[in-house]
C-alpha cells in the first residue's frame, strides 16, 4: 500500500448545525470517495454523537444529500 492509499479518507463527516444541539451527516465513502452509508446523528452539549434512527428511503435522500460535496484530497 503506497503513501496516497494510506491517506486515503475512508469516511465523512458534514456538520449540519452546531450550538448546544448539533447535528451531523457522517458514515463511509466508496472507494471511488463518494458516500456509501449515511447516519444522521445528534449531540446535546457534553453529550455523547447518538444515531437518528431512519428509514431506508430516508438513508438513501441523505446520501443523495451527501453526494452533492466533493470528498476529494
Amino acid at each position: 500500500m503506497g503513501a496516497v492509499e494510506a491517506a486515503k479518507p475512508t469516511h465523512y463527516r458534514i456538520l449540519m448545525s452546531w450550538s448546544r444541539s448539533t447535528n451531523q451527516l457522517v458514515r463511509i465513502l466508496d472507494q471511488n470517495n463518494h458516500p456509501d452509508r449515511a447516519a444522521l446523528q445528534y449531540q446535546d452539549l457534553f453529550a455523547p454523537w447518538m444515531d437518528y434512527p431512519l428509514a431506508k428511503e430516508e438513508e438513501q435522500t441523505l446520501i443523495t444529500y451527501a453526494r452533492q460535496f466533493s470528498f476529494d484530497q
